[in-house]
């Protein structure tokens, strides 16, 4: 329970901070030397302009062409529906999140947390689910999806998402993100009564993408505990993919079970 509790704070504050951060303020762009030009010239005919009138008079046709292609608006095309969000589906070993781009499958070993814990963590109880649950956790700050760990309790994985703005969307920055929190979850381990913590930007592979991602070590008990998180960008969410194992070897068998959708 232990390491259990020390995780989730981590990835708590991590995401806490990932969306913080606000874009630099653009400087005010100097007027161009040109546009001072055009309005010096802006009542003096030019040789281009006579040559115009020329043909415009004349009914030249390539003039009259270029005029009715100059008035035609240009072909835009469809703009995409955005996704709808929702939760991911479990079905026997495998957990999918259509939203989310992303699957994995586990060792038969592997439990899942049910749908009604996932809920209870989410807000929801088992004598009471409001009825607009749906939309609530497609508003909410934080969703989790999906749990699950081996019979050990050790190794096991977490995903949720974080609600974002449009703007938060246009500037999210993963590696400054990462980078803006390292310190934060170095201390929450520390304070847990973890051991030679360290806490790095690091790298995983999921289905042959190299991903940038959060990387901790940490000892407690004689017992050695290594995270990788890492974040996908959908929509107007962020989804992070929290992997927990005794060691390095099996937290990369664990990233090897995600596959893009």
């Amino acid at each position: 329970m232990k390491k259990i509790a020390a995780w989730l704070l981590a990835l708590l504050l991590l995401f806490t901070f990932a969306a913080c951060g606000s874009p630099a303020e653009e400087p005010d762009e100097p007027e161009s030397p040109a546009g001072v030009e055009d309005e010096v010239n802006s009542g003096v005919a030019t040789d281009e302009d006579v040559s115009a009138q020329e043909d415009e008079a004349s009914g030249d046709p390539e003039h009259e062409d270029a005029s009715a292609q100059e008035g035609e608006e240009p072909e835009t095309e469809p703009e995409q529906e955005a996704k709808k969000f929702a939760l991911g589906t479990v079905s026997g070993q495998v957990w999918e999140n259509e939203y989310l781009g992303l699957g994995c499958e586990f060792p038969d070993s592997w439990v899942f947390s049910s749908e009604q814990e996932i809920a209870e963590l989410n807000g929801a109880t088992q004598e009471y689910v409001p009825e607009d649950f749906a939309e609530q956790m497609a508003n909410a700050d934080i969703v989790y999806d999906m749990m699950a760990q081996d019979p050990n309790g050790i190794a096991n994985v977490n995903v949720n998402f974080q609600k974002l703005t449009a703007m938060q969307i246009m500037t999210y920055d993963t590696k400054a993100t990462i980078e803006a929190t390292l310190d934060i979850v170095k201390e929450a381990y520390e304070n847990m009564g973890y051991t030679n913590v360290s806490a790095t930007l690091g790298e995983v592979e999921i289905d042959g993408e190299t991903l940038e991602c959060m990387y901790i070590y940490a000892e407690a008990g004689g017992l050695t505990m290594y995270v990788k998180t890492f974040s996908v960008l959908c929509d107007r969410h962020v989804g992070n993919i929290t992997l927990v194992a005794p060691s390095e070897a099996e937290l990369q068998q664990i990233a090897a079970g995600y596959y893009w959708l």
